[in-house]
Formats: structure tokens, sequence, C-alpha cells
């Protein structure tokens, strides 16, 4: 059925005399994502319009745009650039990023689940050298998940999605209610202190989700934090050997202060890559 809700309503429409909405992509719990033409630059674009009802906040909408601003002053291959943002004059709240003319890692997984490790590694330091910049710049991204890693035809790995999680938190006073549950560190269902053992735990997941094809933790994500650490692990599965133990330990504790945020730098020669990132190289 076609979709005429207002966000499908602006496809064809030119954002402040700039930017051609030309197709949906996505949509989710904050906004919708469109592919765009920079009709100044003659070059496409992903838009991100953030939808109505948080775009009608004008605490949100400076929050949103203090993030972007931040988040436009990382510079990675790894990451997706924020290039631009603005609001026009009908209320209308955009994001422009780096178009992405691939899959995401949710694709993938669904194609390719169980990987290997050699596939997994592939995949998976590009956006622990990704985090690992952002998470120097004082950033945290708080909503990792496959649909936040995208890659381009030519197969480079990039994490998307910076510079809006904090100002969704503000809104919204816990950030799961937008962000994917199951990915989620415990530590964000409530109002408990966040830093980057969040994004340590997501990637955990996704790395165990990768292997496997399936996540570690069946228990509804809302029990979580009335669980002790004692007895708390991800469910056993034939994980390759040198992931068992180092994985386990590193990424998926339920309590933060439990996971590590700084085991060793990824090297070639062996097959675990650092879930915190803090020494690997940009």
């Amino acid at each position: 059925m076609p979709d005429h809700s207002p966000q499908d309503r602006l496809t064809g429409t030119l954002l402040d005399h700039r930017y051609r909405i030309q197709r949906r992509l996505a949509t989710g719990g904050t906004a919708s994502v469109y592919v765009g033409l920079d009709e100044r630059l003659d070059r496409h674009v992903a838009l991100k319009i953030i939808h109505p009802h948080f775009a009608d906040d004008p605490k949100f909408v400076e929050r949103a745009q203090r993030e972007a601003k931040a988040a436009a002053r990382l510079h990675h291959p790894n990451v997706v650039a924020v290039l631009d943002q603005g609001q026009t004059s009908d209320g209308v709240v955009y994001l422009v990023l780096e178009y992405v003319d691939g899959p995401t890692l949710r694709h993938v997984i669904a194609r390719e689940s169980p990987m290997t490790a050699r596939r997994t590694l592939d995949l998976l330091i590009p956006v622990l050298r990704g985090l690992a910049q952002a998470h120097r710049s004082g950033m945290v991204h708080r909503d990792i998940k496959p649909e936040n890693v995208l890659l381009t035809t030519g197969g480079d790995v990039k994490v998307a999605d910076f510079g809006l999680m904090r100002a969704v938190d503000e809104h919204t006073s816990t950030s799961t209610i937008l962000g994917t549950v199951a990915y989620a560190a415990p530590e964000l269902v409530g109002h408990e202190p966040v830093d980057q053992r969040c994004d340590v735990y997501a990637v955990g997941i996704m790395t165990y989700e990768m292997l496997t094809g399936s996540r570690p933790y069946t228990a509804p994500h809302c029990r979580w934090r009335t669980r002790t650490s004692a007895g708390t692990s991800p469910r056993r599965v034939a994980l390759p050997p040198v992931f068992r133990t180092a994985w386990t330990s590193s990424c998926c504790a339920v309590p933060p202060a439990t996971r590590t945020l700084d085991p060793p730098t990824p090297q070639p020669s062996w097959i675990w890559p650092s879930p915190f990132i803090g020494r690997c190289r940009p």
C-alpha cells in the first residue's frame, strides 16, 4: 500500500533551496532517512528528517543541533560524516549525512551468519576504529546495532548515527525507548551513569550474533536491572575458542563495572579484537 504519511509527502521537495529529497530509505523512532541530491554540489547525500513530535520541541532541536555540530567535527574513514544541518521555515528539522551506497550489517548478518572468525573481524575492526576515534573525542554512541553499521559497495565499513542519541535521551528520559533493546546495555534502561562501556556492550552483542546467528541474552531486557552479577552471563554456544573467554569477560558482562575499558589492541596475528578500542589506532 502507498504510504501517505506526512514524512513521505516530502519526497520530491527541496530543503532550504539546496537538498532535493528523492526516495525514502528507512524509518526509525527518531527520524526517516532519505536519499537526497545536494543540488549545489551535485552529489548524493543521506537526509535524516526528524519526526514532527521531536521537531516541535525547541529544547530537543537545540540539543540535536549541538550534538550534530560535535559529530561534524568527528572525521574518520569508518564514521559516516555529518555534512550539514538545518531547519526549514515550516519547521522541518534535518541532518545531511554522507551517503553510503551499500547494505547494512543487518543485511550481511541475515545473509552470512554464522560467520567465520576472520569474516567477523574484517567487519568488526573498522567499527572499533571508528568508535575509538569517537570515544577519544568524548562521544558515546549509545545506539550501536547492525542497522547503524553501513557498508559501501566497495566493502568499506562505517558507523552511522552519531550526534543524535544524547538529544533523544534527554527528550525521552531513557534512551532505550528509541534504541534497539537487544543491543542496549542494562545501564541505559534507567538513570545509571553511561560511558563508553555501553558501546562496548553493544559491540559484544553484535559480535556474538555475527558468529552464531543469534543473540546471547534471551530474557526480556526490562528484567536485566533486577539481575545480580552472579549467574548472569551469555548462554553457552560453540564460539571459536579465542572468542570464548576474552569476548564474554570484556564485552557482555551485565554490570558495567565488570566490562573492561582497555583490552589489548587487535593484532594481525590473532583473532580477538579490542572491544573498547581505547588503544586501537584510528
